[in-house]
């Protein structure tokens, strides 16, 4: 740990002159348009996240995490869990098999009627699902301060600022878990993006894990970080593929006209028999601290 936040620091002195949390609350800020944050972008994505929760890759990985969180002492038969951002319920159902109690919270409810489908399937008493919006969840209206042994969010588009990473730690009486990429190859979308956001720097995605860990060193906490490389296949109808990535790029109000003719017809070019794959391989970081 002492080597890379050795190495965080010097990155840091380049670029900023100085280590200040709110430089780095500053960068990790999204500056795009919040279109992917959205009920409707999420519900538009549900069919697709809970199709691709059971995929090899993806059993891998949360099979992986939860012996990590067990190994660790982060998940025990006696802890209660809040997860931020659950969406299908992939992580919750499973800590659930291990757990006391476990909350779920997400803002889609079309993601909530598969993971409540997916907890009836498995009998689970002790999970329940709710529809809240993270950032605007006030925690002393649900009496959250510290509520929860361990306060959990897998790649929540909602925690991205040094106030999210607050109001998490305080809902938690023991330990928090984020997980974000720090490299994210995404064939097609990185197709698109070179032509219509030539300034959106792509080999740059990662900033996540280098804000989060320095705003929690700065506020005190010392961070562990595991790295995670996967690769899997998305597979969509055109008109899925049209729609996803005219929701995933990052152009501030959503594509023109043009821009939106532009996607259509490339994507045209990769139909094979009514489907369009990509190739999409991911560096996760796993970011784990006791409070």
């Amino acid at each position: 740990m002492e080597k890379r936040f050795a190495l965080i620091v010097s990155r840091n002195t380049a670029g900023a002159g100085k280590m200040d949390v709110l430089y780095y609350d500053d960068l990790w800020r999204p500056k795009k348009s919040g279109q992917n944050t959205s009920q409707q972008f999420w519900d538009s994505r549900a069919d697709h996240f809970c199709t691709n929760a059971y995929c090899k890759s993806a059993a891998e990985r949360v099979s992986k995490l939860i012996a990590m969180l067990t190994e660790k002492g982060m998940l025990t038969k006696n802890s209660s869990v809040l997860d931020i951002g659950c969406g299908p319920g992939t992580y919750a159902v499973e800590i659930a098999k291990r757990a006391k109690e476990v909350v779920g919270i997400d803002i889609s409810p079309k993601m909530l009627e598969y993971a409540e489908k997916n907890r009836k399937n498995e009998k689970l008493e002790n999970l329940k699902f709710m529809k809240l919006d993270w950032e605007q969840v006030l925690l002393e209206e649900w009496n959250w301060e510290m509520r929860f042994d361990l306060a959990f969010a897998s790649m929540c588009p909602a925690i991205n600022s040094k106030n999210a990473l607050e109001k998490m730690i305080r809902t938690s009486r023991g330990y928090c878990f984020m997980s974000t990429f720090a490299r994210r190859e995404e064939s097609i979308r990185d197709r698109l993006a070179e032509e219509l956001i030539p300034n959106w720097d792509l080999k740059n995605q990662g900033n996540g894990v280098y804000c989060c860990f320095n705003i929690l060193w700065l506020m005190g906490y010392y961070p562990e970080i595991t790295y995670v490389d996967s690769c899997w296949e998305n597979k969509f109808s055109f008109r899925e593929a049209v729609e996803y990535y005219c929701n995933a790029l990052p152009i501030p109000g959503g594509p023109s006209k043009a821009q939106r003719e532009f996607i259509e017809n490339y994507l045209k070019t990769l139909d094979e028999g009514g489907l369009i794959t990509e190739k999409v391989k991911m560096k996760f970081a796993w970011i784990y601290w006791k409070v």
